[in-house]
Parts: C-alpha cells; sequence; structure tokens
C-alpha cells in the first residue's frame, strides 16, 4: 500500500506515525503487511463506545451515528521494531474496511 504512512506527532522524540487507510480491506492490508498479525479485539461500535486508552482512535471522528451495530476488528503487527495496530469496521458487503491506524515503537508511553 504506498504512501499510507503519515508523520503525524512526536512523542519524547519517538515518531508516532498515524496512518489513515480509506477503503482498505483487511486482506489488502494483510497481504501488504504479513500474516503475522495479532488480533487485538472484536466489538460493536454503538453511541457509548470511547477510546478506553490515548492509542485507540476517536471513532467520532471516523464513524458515525450510521455505523451504529456494524463490528470493529483491531489487528496488530510487529514488524521491524515497530508495533502497527489497525482498526477496519465490518461493511455491507462482508468485508472489514480499515478506518484508522497507528505506528510507535516501544519507546513511545500512550
Amino acid at each position: 500500500i504506498p504512501n499510507v504512512f503519515v508523520n503525524s506527532y512526536k512523542n519524547k522524540d519517538v515518531d508516532v506515525i498515524s496512518h489513515r487507510y480509506v477503503n482498505y480491506t483487511s486482506d489488502a492490508v494483510i497481504r501488504a503487511l504479513g500474516n503475522d498479525y495479532k488480533e487485538c479485539g472484536r466489538y460493536v461500535y454503538d453511541k457509548n463506545t470511547f477510546p478506553k486508552t490515548e492509542i485507540d482512535p476517536d471513532y467520532s471522528k471516523y464513524l458515525s451515528e450510521k455505523d451504529y451495530g456494524k463490528e470493529i476488528l483491531v489487528l496488530s503487527w510487529r514488524i521491524n521494531n515497530k508495533n502497527v495496530r489497525i482498526w477496519f469496521i465490518l461493511h455491507e458487503d462482508g468485508t472489514f474496511v480499515s478506518f484508522d491506524s497507528v505506528e510507535y515503537t516501544d519507546d513511545v508511553e500512550f
């Protein structure tokens, strides 16, 4: 997936890279990043879904009320000493499509 990594902010002099994938299916991301990933969670998005930690996305920034009731899938990779976490939402056609992600080193504290 070309040009998806955009430097968004620094934390303790370590880059944290925020990704904004638009309409990338989980299958496409897995093909690009590899099969060595971990499923970090599945849950249903509703009006009570808020970031649990600083690493979680601001759901209201990416999703709307029309997304209530849809399943969210979170996958994580460890690539070149960096952690990559990507959030996907289930679309009507049965595919998971990414709506936010973050890449960071172990030095970053959330």
